[in-house]
């Protein structure tokens, strides 16, 4: 049965990209779908390809938006830059609480991602 979510939200995702690209990246709805597809890609545990996402012009266009800004720190930073991250956006975990897993994770296991981050960039 886990196998069966864990699949259905790998499809999901593909399918939220797929719309993302579809619809005019100015449009007010690419913006929550935007924030979607980022949060989206944080929380699977099997999507480490985040330079994929700097690719759609929707994600590109959030600019100076919380999420996007995390989505640097995984991208290029590490966690220095994801502490720098929190403390300057912890207000970010009350104003997304529907991605709250996201940063519960993070906060408490940061550099557990960060490893898990390294080594499947260098295995690949």
């Amino acid at each position: 049965m886990k196998l069966i979510l864990f699949l259905n939200s790998i499809i999901s995702y593909q399918y939220l990209l797929t719309y993302l690209r579809s619809i005019p990246p100015s449009s007010p709805e690419a913006l929550s779908t935007a924030v979607q597809a980022i949060s989206t890609a944080l929380r699977l545990p099997s999507i480490f390809d985040f330079d994929s996402l700097f690719k759609i012009d929707a994600i590109v266009k959030l600019g100076d938006h919380e999420l996007f800004s995390l989505l640097r720190v995984f991208l290029s930073g590490g966690l220095d830059a994801y502490n720098a991250w929190y403390s300057k956006h912890a207000a970010a975990i009350e104003k997304y609480s529907q991605y709250y897993h996201i940063f519960l994770f993070l906060y408490f296991r940061p550099e557990a991602f960060f490893n898990r981050l390294r080594q499947t960039s260098v295995g690949a």
